[in-house]
C-alpha cells in the first residue's frame, strides 16, 4: 500500500469464565513481566509458566468495609501456560494431601488446568487445597517429563481493597474522566500486582482495565487511584468494577529449567457498582470503516483485517470467515475500544478472496456498544489477496514527524490558507504501514511533555497518524515544541520499534507555487501535460517535492502521484515540473491537487531497519486542474451469467459513485435502483443481480451519483 509524506490527514457460567479470564490473563503478564530479562536456554522450553492461586471475593455495596461475597467467594485454581499448541502432552498436580489429580488440556491446546474451583466457606476451601507443597508432573514434546514444586503456605490473603470514592462512582459524568480511589493496600508493595476491571452490569463484557504488569498503566501494591478516559463508559448504565490484589509468597525459576517461572500467591477482590448518568443509549452501534477496503484486491498477504466502528464498543465480538482458516485469527481492540485488529497468525493465503461477516445470525451477537446495543447481524464484506508472497516486508513503510504551513493557490500568488479545517499551522506524526493491519498501537513521546498514542486512521487503514491544526505559528510552536521526538510503534511481525526524531531549526523550505495555473485549467486530457512551478529556492537531491491529483467528489481516488521519498523517480528540491501522461485524466473534471515541499532535517535507517524514519518542515499548496470535453458516462459491459444469474461490470471513474437501476419494461420504464456502490481507486465493479432469475426481460442503466461533498 502506498504512504504519502505529506497531510493528510452471563448466565453464571459464563460471568465465572470472564472473571477467570480476566484473572488468568493478568497472572501470566505479571511472569512475563518477571521473566522478560531471562536470555533462554538451548531452546525455547515447552512450558511458559505455572501458576498457582488462592483467593477471596468481596463485594462493597455502600462506603463501608467490603464484606465476603454470598456467590462461593473462597477460589483456588491453577493453569500452565505452555510455548505452542500441544507441547505439553499429559499434566498432573499432586496436593498437599497427597491427591494427585489430572490437569485438563484447554484454551485450544495452550494451556492445562483445572476450572477454578469455588467453595461457601473458607475451611471448605482449605480441606482440599491446604497449605504445603503442590507438585506439578509435566510431560513435555521436548522438554521429556519435569516436576516442579511449589509451596502456598501462611493464608496470607492481601486485606480487601475498598473504593474510597464510592458515592461519587455511583453517579459518573461518562463525558468527562472519572477518577476511582481506593485505599492504601495494606502492606501492598511495588512488587505485587493491582487490576482494574470495568465490565457491563452483567459482568459478561469487559469495556476497559488498567494495564498489565510492566506495560503502560500498569498498577501494583502502592497504587490508589485509576483513571478512567472520558468517553469510556456509556451514559446511563450500570457497570461492574473489579478491584485486584495478587502477591506472590513462592518464587521458583529453577526447577523446570530454561528459565521458566512457577508462582504461588494469594489474591483478594472487591467488586462493586459504577453507575453513569444521563439517558440510556438506545442507538445502534455501526461499522464506520473495514480495512482492507470492501472489494480491495491485490491485499499484501502480511495483512490483518480492521474493524473501525463509530463509537467505542465492548470487548467481545463474533465474525465469520470465509476463504481463511478463522481459528488462525487473534483479536485485539484498539486502546478507544472503536478499532478491532484481526491478525492472522501466518500469512494469509495467496489468491484467495477472504470474506467476512459480523454479528452473523447464525450466533448470538457479540459486536455491542458501551451501553449494550447490538450492533445489526450479517453484515459482510470481502477483499482478494495478492497472488505472491511477503517474504521481508516490514511492516511499516515510513515513520514521519513534521510541521507544516499550507496554502491555496487560486491565481499567481499562494496565500495561507486551509480549505479543509481553517487550521494552515499543523503538526503530523505518522506511521505509514506496508499492509492493512500491520500495526497495532503508536505512540508518540514530545520533547519535554508527555506522550500521546496516534489513532489508527480508519479510512486509510495502512496509517496511524497524529495532526493538530493551528490559526498561527505562535499558537503551533508553544504546543510542539522542537526538539526530540520519539515515536513507539508496535507491530505484528518486527515487535516494537522506538525511533526518535529531532525536529528544529524552523528551517521552512519556500512556499510552493504554481507557476502555469491557468494552462492547469484546460487540459486536454488525451494529452500528455507538463506542471511547472517556482524553483525551490536552497533545494537540494536531499529535500523532496511531490505532486498527487485526487478526484473532488470527496471520496479522494487518486489519480496521479509522484513517488514517495526514497522510491526511485522520486523529485527531490532540484525539480521544477513533472508530466502527467496522457489519459492519466478524465475529460470535463475539475480535480483537486497539491504541490508539496520538504525540507528534511533528519533520516534515519537504522533505529527501524529497513525503514525509514524522517523529520521535517513541510509547506503544501493545494490548486485545482480542470479538463477539457463533457464528462463521460458510465456504462455498462455484460459478463458470462453465474448459474443464470446476470453479472455485469461497471465501467466509470475512480473515486466515483455510481448506481446499477433496472426496469422490465423499456415502454414504461419504471427504474428500481439495486446497488451503490463507489469505484474508489479503480475505475471499474462487478456486479451480479441475483433477482435477475425471476424476469423474462430485465434492462439495466448505470447512473452516476452525487458523491460526498457534491
Amino acid at each position: 500500500m502506498a504512504a504519502r509524506l505529506e497531510p493528510q490527514w452471563k448466565s453464571r457460567k459464563q460471568s465465572m469464565k470472564t472473571y477467570r479470564s480476566f484473572l488468568q490473563r493478568s497472572l501470566k503478564f505479571l511472569v512475563l513481566a518477571i521473566v522478560a530479562g531471562w536470555a533462554g536456554g538451548a531452546h525455547a522450553a515447552d512450558v511458559e509458566q505455572i501458576i498457582l492461586y488462592k483467593g477471596r471475593q468481596f463485594l462493597q455495596t455502600g462506603t463501608g468495609t467490603p464484606t465476603v461475597g454470598t456467590n462461593k467467594p473462597f477460589r483456588a485454581g491453577t493453569f500452565v501456560s505452555l510455548s505452542a499448541a500441544n507441547a505439553v502432552t499429559n499434566a498432573t498436580l499432586q496436593l498437599p494431601s497427597g491427591t494427585v489429580t489430572n490437569l485438563v488440556l484447554e484454551n485450544g491446546g495452550l494451556q492445562w488446568g483445572l476450572n477454578e474451583i469455588e467453595y461457601s466457606t473458607q475451611a471448605a476451601l482449605d480441606a482440599v487445597f491446604g497449605s504445603g507443597n503442590y507438585t506439578y508432573t509435566l510431560k513435555g514434546q521436548n522438554d521429556g517429563t519435569r516436576a516442579v514444586t511449589v509451596t502456598l503456605t501462611g493464608d496470607t490473603y492481601p486485606v480487601a481493597p475498598r473504593i474510597s470514592n464510592f458515592t461519587a462512582a455511583q453517579a459518573v459524568d461518562p463525558a468527562g474522566s472519572f477518577t476511582l480511589t481506593w485505599d492504601a493496600l495494606v502492606n501492598g508493595s511495588a512488587n505485587d500486582f493491582v487490576q482494574m476491571s470495568i465490565s457491563d452490569a452483567n459482568d459478561q463484557n469487559e469495556v476497559y482495565q488498567s494495564g498489565q504488569p510492566g506495560g503502560p498503566g500498569a498498577l501494583d501494591g502502592t497504587s490508589t487511584s485509576f483513571q478512567v478516559p472520558a468517553g469510556t463508559l456509556a451514559t446511563g448504565q450500570t457497570y461492574t468494577g473489579r478491584l485486584l490484589l495478587y502477591q506472590a509468597v513462592d518464587y521458583d525459576d529453577t526447577s523446570y529449567g530454561f528459565g521458566v517461572v512457577s508462582l504461588a500467591g494469594y489474591y483478594s477482590e472487591t467488586r462493586f457498582t459504577i453507575v453513569t448518568t444521563g439517558q440510556p443509549d438506545t442507538n445502534a452501534p455501526f461499522l464506520m470503516n473495514s480495512q482492507p477496503n470492501y472489494g480491495e484486491t491485490n491485499v499484501p498477504v502480511h495483512s490483518g483485517v480492521a474493524f473501525t466502528f463509530g463509537e467505542p464498543m465492548q470487548s467481545s465480538y463474533s465474525i465469520n470467515w470465509t476463504g481463511v482458516n478463522a481459528s488462525n485469527f487473534s483479536y485485539l481492540w484498539s486502546d478507544d475500544k472503536m478499532t478491532l485488529f484481526c491478525l492472522y497468525n501466518t500469512s494469509l493465503p495467496l489468491n484467495t478472496v477472504i470474506g467476512w461477516t459480523l454479528n452473523p445470525s447464525s450466533t448470538n451477537y457479540q459486536f455491542r456498544d458501551l451501553a449494550g446495543n447490538n450492533l445489526p447481524g450479517d453484515i459482510t464484506g470481502f477483499f482478494t489477496t495478492a497472488p505472491t508472497n511477503s517474504t521481508g516486508v516490514k511492516d511499516v513503510e515510513m515513520i514521519v514527524v513534521a510541521k507544516a504551513q499550507k496554502f491555496l493557490q487560486t491565481n499567481g500568488t499562494p496565500v495561507l490558507a486551509d480549505p479543509d479545517h481553517g487550521t494552515p499551522f499543523q503538526f503530523q506524526a505518522e506511521v505509514n504501514l506496508t499492509g492493512s493491519a500491520t500495526v497495532t498501537n503508536v505512540a508518540v513521546q514530545f520533547p519535554g511533555a508527555g506522550t500521546t498514542n496516534a489513532p489508527y486512521n480508519a479510512d486509510n487503514g495502512d496509517q496511524f497518524g497524529l495532526e493538530s491544526g493551528y490559526a498561527d505559528q505562535t499558537s503551533l510552536d508553544s504546543a510542539f515544541l522542537n526538539g526530540t521526538y520519539t515515536v513507539t510503534v508496535k507491530t505484528v511481525h518486527d515487535g516494537t520499534r522506538t525511533v526518535a526524531l529531532a525536529l528544529t531549526g524552523n528551517v521552512y523550505p519556500p512556499t510552493p507555487t504554481v507557476s502555469n495555473l491557468a494552462a492547469a485549467q484546460a487540459i486536454v486530457h488525451s494529452n500528455s501535460f507538463t506542471l511547472t512551478w517556482s524553483a525551490f529556492t536552497g533545494g537540494t537531491t536531499n529535500d523532496y517535492v511531490s505532486v498527487s491529483i485526487e478526484n473532488a467528489t470527496g471520496n479522494y481516488a487518486t489519480l496521479f502521484e509522484t513517488p514517495d521519498v526514497g522510491q526511485p523517480g522520486a523529485l527531490n528540491g532540484t525539480h521544477t515540473s513533472v508530466v502527467i501522461p496522457a489519459n492519466t485524466l478524465y475529460p470535463g473534471r475539475t480535480y483537486e491537487a497539491r504541490l508539496f515541499f520538504a525540507k528534511l532535517t533528519t533520516r534515519d535507517t537504522t533505529s527501524y531497519p529497513g525503514v525509514l524514519a524522517l523529520a521535517g518542515y513541510l509547506k503544501d499548496t493545494q490548486f485545482t486542474v480542470q479538463t477539457a470535453g463533457t464528462p463521460l458516462k458510465p456504462r455498462l459491459v455484460m459478463l458470462p451469467r453465474n448459474q443464470g444469474q446476470i453479472q455485469m461490470r461497471l465501467i466509470g471513474e475512480p473515486g466515483f459513485n455510481y448506481a446499477i437501476q433496472a426496469t422490465d419494461d423499456l415502454k414504461n420504464p419504471s427504474w428500481v435502483q439495486y446497488w451503490n456502490q463507489s469505484t474508489y481507486d479503480g475505475a471499474t465493479l462487478d456486479y451480479t443481480d441475483f433477482s435477475s432469475t425471476f424476469f423474462t426481460n430485465r434492462f439495466y442503466r448505470a447512473v452516476e451519483q452525487p458523491s460526498f461533498g457534491d
